[in-house]
């Protein structure tokens, strides 16, 4: 049985999503403030370090494009990743993250009541 569509046609399945599944979803992280704020942090850690991106680059054996794309926000990074940046930038991985936490308080629900836990 050869089944055949035109173009407007479509094929219903008995099922769609949710008109609410969009807004049930919480927004990814990159697209908080907060992500912003770890951005900049990141940039001025490595500028008080007096480190140029390619050069920074060079102490992690990575490419100038590779800081550029983590610092802009096109590549993320994970706890690893992270801690061998701060290292290389003079920077103890908990003092980066606690001068990200002193920047990021109390600027709503993402923040508030983490510390009591």
């Amino acid at each position: 049985m050869n089944i055949r569509f035109s173009d407007t046609e479509k094929l219903d399945i008995g099922w769609a999503w949710p008109s609410s599944y969009d807004a049930a979803m919480p927004p990814k992280s990159i697209h908080k403030p907060e992500y912003q704020t770890l951005l900049e942090l990141l940039i001025e850690v490595r500028n008080k370090a007096g480190l140029k991106q390619a050069e920074l680059a060079s102490l992690l054996d990575r490419s100038q494009s590779y800081i550029s794309d983590v610092e802009r926000g096109g590549r993320r990074l994970d706890l690893l990743q992270l801690r061998e940046y701060c290292q290389a930038c003079d920077q103890d991985l908990v003092g980066f993250v606690k001068r990200f936490e002193k920047s990021i308080a109390g600027r709503g629900p993402s923040s508030a009541g983490r510390a009591s836990r």
